[in-house]
Formats: structure tokens, C-alpha cells, sequence
């Protein structure tokens, strides 16, 4: 973390007011607090990333859909794994904001969506079940954190599936971070773990405030 920690420190909100970053330095900070393949367990290969693809929302109707970042998003880095032999594949973004309301904002959005969709669409993916699951004492300490766990029933071509998924959203200051981890039923446990872990590897690169 040499030579960025004065830069992670304000984003993080110590050290006094944060200061404006250009794009270019925002976008580093995403990078270097994004996953690895280490991050999420064994077997997982980074499959792919990309910067400022704008970000989901969940509308009054429970259909998500991708709108242009919001005002005062600096830059965003999204990133996905996989772990073939166990059809398990995760998602992952960092989102910097230009201040910590911002931040808070968005999370408080993606609350907002879980409590009121139990079932979910994203194209053709459907999503049922939906809800929070206990993460007290699991996982680092952020300013704010949500969860939410569920079934996946329909895939990316509207054909059934019999899948699972856990996800993980932690802001601290004007820092966004998030695991998302799909597998077959059954892998609940796993699936939860796993997001954990690698949101506690991307929590360890913040600097103490």
C-alpha cells in the first residue's frame, strides 16, 4: 500500500476532509481494493473486469435494470471470477464516490430493494426468496453493511435452474464494496463464506482511520 495510503486515507474519511480525486486516481484505488483470484478461495481465476459499466437499480416493479452511475460516482471497478469445477461463479465491484453521503445513499438504495422484492428480474435471470441473512461477527466493521441470500430459477437464456446465491455490500466513508457468489442448491454455507472472505481481503487494504 506504499505511496497510496495518504490517497486511501482520505477516501476512506480520516485524516480530515477528502480531498477531490481525478478519475484516474479514483479508478487506481478501485483496482488496488478489488478481489483477486487469491481473495476468493481455491480453484477461483479472475474471469474478466471493467471500469464504469453504471450500476443496477431495483425498481418499484422488482425489475433491476443498469442506469448511468449516479451523480458523484468517481469511478467503479466491476470484476468476475469463477471456480469451474464447482460451477460456482462471483461478481465483485468497488465504487468510489465523492464523499461519504453519496456512499451511504447508494447502500441505503440497495436495502431499500431487498425489503421490498423477496422475488427479482435481471433480463431474463429471475431471483426468488430474496432476503437478509445474520452476518454479525463474520465480517469486518463498515459504516454500513447489507446482505441478502436467495435462489436463482431462471439463467441468462430464461431456462430453469436449481441455483443459490449469497451477496455482501460493505461502505466505509465513500467506499462501496461488494460479493456476489452463485452456485447449485445446497451450497448455502459455502456460498456465504465465500463472499465473506474475499470482502474481508478487500476490507484489509483500507488503511486504519
Amino acid at each position: 500500500m506504499a505511496g497510496l495510503v495518504v490517497g486511501l486515507v482520505m477516501l476512506s474519511g480520516g485524516g480530515g476532509p477528502p480531498r477531490t480525486l481525478s478519475r484516474e486516481e479514483a479508478r487506481e484505488e478501485a483496482r488496488r481494493l478489488a478481489p483477486r483470484d487469491e481473495d476468493w478461495g481455491l480453484g477461483f481465476v479472475v474471469a474478466g473486469e471493467a471500469y464504469d459499466q453504471g450500476e443496477y437499480t431495483v425498481r418499484k416493479d422488482c425489475v433491476i435494470v443498469l442506469n448511468a452511475d449516479r451523480p458523484g460516482t468517481l469511478a467503479s471497478l466491476d470484476r468476475w471470477a469463477e471456480r469451474k469445477e464447482a460451477a460456482m461463479q462471483t461478481y465483485s465491484y468497488v465504487r468510489v464516490f465523492g464523499d461519504a453521503a453519496t456512499a451511504e445513499g447508494y447502500i441505503d438504495d440497495i436495502e431499500d430493494g431487498i425489503h421490498r422484492c423477496p422475488a427479482l428480474q435481471l433480463d431474463k435471470v429471475r431471483y426468488e426468496d430474496s432476503r437478509e441473512w445474520a452476518t454479525t461477527g463474520s465480517v469486518p466493521s463498515f459504516d454500513e453493511m447489507v446482505s441478502e441470500e436467495g435462489r436463482i430459477v431462471t439463467d441468462e437464456e430464461g431456462r430453469k435452474v436449481n441455483e443459490v446465491y449469497a451477496d455482501l455490500t460493505g461502505q466505509t466513508g465513500r467506499i462501496v464494496m461488494h460479493t456476489f457468489v452463485t452456485g447449485p442448491a445446497g451450497t448455502e454455507a459455502e456460498l456465504r463464506q465465500i463472499a465473506v472472505r474475499a470482502l474481508q481481503r478487500m476490507h484489509q487494504r483500507l488503511p486504519e482511520s
